[in-house]
């Protein structure tokens, strides 16, 4: 994509960053006697920073002209999927082995019950006993890949509206 770079999405851009890192910084908001106001203040402007990201994102997809729907597609796979699926093994390896201290724990890495119970939790969810195999902090991968699925069709759409 050759998108001129435009002054004011990137202010905006900047704006996320320091949103998303302040939500992953401050404390969370807590009720009771001791319950901090300036959290919940936080805590409720810096969650604009995601949508911003969103929103940033849809505009740059939509100006982009896609060529080919395989080499489309692969790319987003191989940019976003397979990282995914590594950094997300890899963590639900450390939280159900008890970060790698069990004594198990070298033999379950590469156990067929693990990589099943790990695929299971990427493609369904939650385990039937209501744990997460996937961490929760993965919830946007899931996002942008519905947004990468529909993007083609939604960028047809706006440009015969348009």
């Amino acid at each position: 994509m050759n998108a001129k770079r435009m002054q004011g999405i990137e202010v905006l851009r900047v704006f996320a960053i320091f949103m998303v890192v302040l939500i992953h910084s401050t404390p969370e908001y807590t009720r009771g006697a001791d319950t901090n106001v300036a959290a919940l203040i936080l805590q409720s402007v810096s969650r604009a920073g995601f949508i911003s990201f969103f929103i940033i994102s849809g505009y740059f997809a939509l100006n982009e002209q896609i060529v080919s729907l395989k080499k489309y597609y692969y790319n987003r796979f191989v940019a976003i999927i397979i990282p995914f699926l590594i950094y997300a093994y890899i963590h639900y390896f450390m939280v159900h082995f008890n970060f790698g201290r069990a004594d198990y724990a070298l033999s379950g890495f590469f156990s067929l019950t693990t990589v099943t119970n790990f695929l299971h939790a990427v493609i369904i969810g939650p385990a039937f006993n209501g744990s997460m195999f996937v961490s929760l902090h993965y919830w946007f991968v899931y996002w942008i890949i519905g947004a990468y699925v529909l993007h083609p069709l939604l960028a047809m759409l706006y440009s015969v509206l348009s």
